[in-house]
């Protein structure tokens, strides 16, 4: 008997709404945006995406209010449906981050990124975004409200998978050396973003520079473990003892989400579905939601979502 397929989960919590923005991809180029109310444990589903929604490079403002997303789509039907200008030729309409209001991704601010490691963003609070934009080869094609500020993002050794932990509680145990680091960026440095294999070739070529990092989230009744590398991820539920009651592990982009919300719960994904430990480490995780059987459908955002 084959293996069955689930959907895959990630999510990112609102930390001062106890709600998360969930992203449930599958098939692999057709995303859907949900909204998870953790006080009442109501699942609201939301649009769908033609494409692939790079959500290491998503984030949600603490107030649940806005989520800033990265995607692409390079089909040419995509590029044909394409409805803003662009001034530049050199500015690709492939990839793009907008700012849209969950769980929807009609964009109420849009930027065409040119390239594909460029774009995404950092809530720093509900009216302050940082963007990761490279001049150059950014366009913006629905400007934000005058009521965001937007600044750029400066990385800092950190890209922003990393601060987005880091705003959330997690901790950075393992903290690599900057000759390493160095080493790494002259690498990045030689390779052409018109070479559309250059990136997977890069991986390949500095993986021996990119020391394991290791990310801890201490709870009341345990931690949370999070140990990643080049093309290989490991998520952890431990209890006080230090004694580990859940595994994941996966390579390449494939991602896991597990988090803490407000009421102390251990909230994940597994298997396409949305669970709740709240009990934890005695018991039995509590299933919110299957997402599996949900179906890719062209829905219009209301006009409260396309709206500041």
């Amino acid at each position: 008997m084959g293996r069955i397929q689930t959907c895959r989960i990630d999510g990112i919590l609102a930390t001062q709404a106890n709600q998360a923005v969930i992203f449930r991809r599958g098939p692999s180029k057709k995303c859907q945006m949900l909204l998870w109310d953790l006080t009442r444990d109501e699942v609201t589903p939301g649009q769908w995406l033609s494409g692939r929604v790079y959500t290491n490079k998503c984030d949600v403002s603490s107030d649940g209010r806005y989520v800033v997303v990265k995607a692409m789509n390079p089909a040419e039907s995509a590029i044909a449906r394409n409805t803003h200008p662009l001034p530049d030729p050199s500015i690709d309409p492939i990839s793009w981050t907008s700012i849209s209001r969950p769980p929807y991704f009609t964009a109420i601010a849009l930027g065409f990124n040119g390239w594909y490691w460029n774009g995404g963003g950092l809530w720093k609070s509900p009216q302050h975004l940082q963007v990761h934009r490279a001049g150059f080869t950014w366009h913006e094609s629905i400007a934000p409200s005058s009521q965001i500020k937007i600044t750029e993002i400066f990385h800092g050794g950190f890209d922003i998978a990393t601060k987005k932990l880091l705003a959330r509680g997690w901790i950075l145990e393992d903290i690599e050396e900057a000759s390493t680091r160095n080493k790494r960026n002259l690498a990045y440095q030689k390779i052409s973003p018109a070479d559309p294999d250059g990136f997977g070739k890069l991986l390949e070529s500095v993986a021996h520079l990119y020391p394991p990092k290791k990310f801890v989230k201490p709870f009341r009744k345990g931690s949370l473990v999070y140990t990643t590398k080049v093309l290989f991820k490991q998520w952890q539920l431990c209890d006080d003892s230090g004694k580990v009651h859940r595994t994941w592990s996966s390579r390449n982009s494939h991602l896991q989400w597990i988090e803490i919300d407000a009421k102390g719960r251990v909230i994940f994904g597994e298997n396409g579905c949305l669970w709740a430990w709240e009990a934890f480490p005695e018991g039995q995780p509590t299933l919110i939601a299957d997402l599996n059987s949900h179906s890719f459908q062209p829905i219009l955002a209301p006009d409260s979502a396309r709206e500041w």
